[in-house]
């Protein structure tokens, strides 16, 4: 449903205006990352050693008022951004208003307390819910008439009624959460543990959405919205390998612990099966991606065509993608998930600078999809400690026979 609308908000705004909401969410697409501080990855881990249900509270209470800080930082920098982005006067309230929608985030900490608890049904359906109620509200709202002003409002509203369905729903499960349980020494504590992985996220966000803000800066909104046209078609499919991969990999870790032979193994059988279903999608888009905007966005996008045809091979490389971020977890290796990232953001920032002025929206594509390769592949050579997963990716990228993989893995 979320796909059906952001089609229905292409065509009605036309590509100047959804390139100008394309080009707000990729600038405040920074603060989720500092709202995070790293630490998604790690309040699970951290749930799963506490002894009482008061250590579990001493937890939460603690990464809440630090994340609180981390997203009270990305509000700061976003507005001292401001001066330097191109959005027009009587749009900086709606770029405001993105930026303390988006610093809610922080209360995505309640969300893994009820995955620890394996209770996360509740937040699913409500989740559900509420997107539902804003997809039909955005909906009634480009029916009735209303621009880009509304979508961004009730967008923004979406994010804080999320983000706040998860402190409701944990108040109702477990109580209030008493704040004075917060521990400052253990908050810098996990802060050493993970400043890696917020310098990865930040990294991230830099490679993934410095497209569109370039594009912004540097061509305009109505080259942000054709290209964002056809990243939306491409990038819809991102889910299905996070999906693969959080339901095999806790398998995989208790076969790690059995027989580390088998579990290379299978890490090559995942990504062979993530492999494939991207090159499947990018094949079939790429042959059929006039076809595709066409019917889709109408003749108002037909300069996303190509731009489709060159983005969906990025996905080949953000499938496999989704398997490296839980591998580099699982044997602990956090800094190189900041160097794969960072190598991805810079790539991706020269990139664009070097494609964008001669080849435009289409430059900005091969842009995206050489990073992309870089980050999640080319990087991996830079290191012994992470030669083992450059030499399954490699298996797969060449479709190695079976015989040939198991060569190349021990």
């Amino acid at each position: 449903m979320v796909l059906i609308v952001n089609i229905a908000i292409a065509r009605d705004l036309g590509a100047s205006l959804f390139g100008t909401l394309n080009y707000l969410l990729a600038i405040t697409s920074i603060i989720p990352p500092l709202a995070a501080l790293g630490l998604n990855s790690i309040i699970i881990r951290e749930l799963s050693g506490a002894g009482s249900a008061k250590d579990e509270a001493r937890i939460l209470a603690s990464t809440l008022v630090f994340r609180l800080g981390g997203a009270a930082v990305g509000c700061l920098l976003s507005f001292l951004l401001l001066p330097y982005l191109r959005i027009p006067g009587d749009q900086v309230y709606l770029y405001v208003l993105l930026v303390l929608s988006n610093s809610f985030y922080f209360l995505q900490l309640f969300d893994f307390w009820f995955q620890y608890k394996v209770k996360s049904a509740p937040v699913s359906r409500c989740k559900i819910y509420i997107v539902i109620a804003f997809s039909i509200l955005k909906l009634a709202a480009l029916w009735l008439g209303h621009g880009l002003e509304a979508i961004v409002v009730l967008q923004s509203v979406e994010l804080v009624a999320v983000n706040l369905s998860y402190a409701i729903l944990y108040r109702l499960y477990s109580g209030a959460l008493d704040l004075r349980l917060a521990n400052t020494s253990y908050g810098v504590s996990l802060l050493k543990q993970s400043y890696w992985l917020i310098l990865s996220g930040v990294a991230a966000v830099v490679y993934l959405k410095v497209d569109q803000f370039m594009l912004g800066q540097m061509l305009g909104s109505v080259e942000v919205g054709v290209y964002s046209a056809a990243a939306r078609l491409s990038e819809v499919w991102y889910f299905l390998p996070v999906a693969i991969v959080q339901s095999f990999f806790p398998r995989l870790l208790e076969i790690e612990r059995i027989d580390g032979n088998a579990y290379r193994h299978s890490l090559q059988k995942i990504c062979d099966l993530l492999l494939v279903i991207a090159f499947v999608l990018a094949v079939l888009a790429s042959f059929y991606s006039e076809l595709i905007i066409g019917i889709v966005y109408g003749e108002q996008y037909s300069g996303s065509a190509m731009v489709l045809a060159v983005h969906i091979w990025a996905g080949v490389f953000v499938f496999m993608r989704a398997l490296l971020s839980k591998w580099l977890i699982a044997e602990k290796l956090l800094f190189y998930s900041f160097v794969t990232q960072g190598v991805g953001a810079l790539a991706n920032v020269l990139l664009n600078l070097v494609l964008i002025p001669d080849y435009g929206v289409v430059g900005s594509a091969f842009a995206t999809l050489l990073s992309y390769a870089g980050a999640s592949y080319f990087s991996l050579f830079l290191s012994r400690k992470t030669m083992p997963m450059a030499r399954i990716m490699t298996c797969s990228l060449m479709l190695i026979p079976t015989l040939g993989r198991r060569y190349w893995v021990r």
